[in-house]
């Protein structure tokens, strides 16, 4: 498994006494969620897929930690404005957080508006409601791209609820209470920023057991993002069909005959199949006729399905 920061709970205890440090480590409970690392390591891989589709540029997705903190600790380092997104659980009935600095949200309006993203120094500034709008959307589709990895291991959807940007408005999980960080480094281009996702224990309680299994190896829920991407690729791959009228055998002597503007019966009528094939292999038969503008139409009557069986 990739080396990850992992925070530890006494941080900051050892100018308290033994008593108190007791205290405080009880208060929040860091236990162990090997699976739930595991994913987001996994996800690494998703969201890169995910993004390059979404924005259309070449996009780098890192994990940067994987840690255990107090949701308070997980708050401290988001100033004002913060642009997070407060994310409905379902089923698990409870919420999340996701934040995306302004280093990655800005370059990523621009390219999605269509410019390139700037290198200019940035500054701070509220958001407007277009930006707001646009970042929304933005956290829509890697929490649900996150849903697709962690419902492998147990069903969640995520539902962006509330855009807020005061990190002191966020109530949804006690201060004191454990928490999972995640911070994952994304590149457009030449441009990075971080997002983190913050994820209380007490939102996962009902399926924890789920998260916290060890992790064995393997590939966990045995798809393949890449194989996937290549599926959605050929699909839109143009090829080209050639439509047989008939397949008839004529002696040479009588091809050797033929003249320019000679016409040739070949014994084919409306009522007549024609068979339509790919690169030589048998695709489907269709019904020969002719539209309104005059342009000759097939009208597929048996797929190749059909035909094999």
């Amino acid at each position: 498994m990739n080396e990850h920061v992992q925070s530890q709970p006494n941080d900051g205890l050892p100018a308290l006494s033994v008593e108190e440090q007791i205290i405080e480590m009880s208060k929040t409970n860091y236990g162990q969620l090997p699976m739930m690392e595991e994913l987001f390591h996994q996800f690494q891989a998703t969201l890169t897929h995910t993004l390059n589709e979404y924005t259309s540029t070449k996009t780098e997705v890192k994990l940067k930690s994987f840690a255990s903190v107090s949701f308070g600790g997980a708050l401290e380092e988001f100033d004002s404005p913060s642009l997070f997104g407060l994310i409905a659980a379902e089923p698990w009935k409870s919420t999340l957080a996701v934040v995306a600095e302004p280093a990655l949200i800005f370059p990523l309006i621009q390219t999605l508006l269509g410019g390139k993203p700037s290198s200019s120094s940035l500054k701070t500034r509220n958001f407007t409601r277009l930006e707001k709008c646009i970042a929304a959307k933005f956290y829509d589709v890697v929490m649900c791209a996150l849903a697709t990895k962690l419902s492998e291991v147990t069903p969640v959807s995520f539902l962006v609820n509330v855009m807020e940007e005061n990190p002191e408005e966020l109530d949804f999980a006690p201060l004191d209470g454990a928490c999972v960080k995640v911070v994952m480094e994304i590149s457009l281009e030449e441009q990075s920023g971080l997002m983190t996702f913050i994820i209380p224990y007490v939102a996962f309680e009902a399926v924890s057991p789920a998260f916290s299994q060890p992790f064995r190896g393997g590939k966990i829920g045995g798809k393949d993002i890449w194989r996937k991407a290549m599926s959605n690729s050929l699909q839109s791959t143009d090829v080209s069909l050639t439509a047989v009228l008939k397949d008839m055998k004529v002696p040479l002597h009588e091809i050797l005959s033929w003249e320019q503007n000679q016409v040739l019966d070949i014994g084919v009528d409306s009522d007549h199949d024609i068979l339509v094939t790919c690169n030589g292999k048998q695709m489907f038969s269709a019904a020969m006729g002719c539209r309104k503008n005059g342009s000759v139409a097939l009208k597929i009557s048996r797929t190749l399905a059909d035909m094999e069986g």
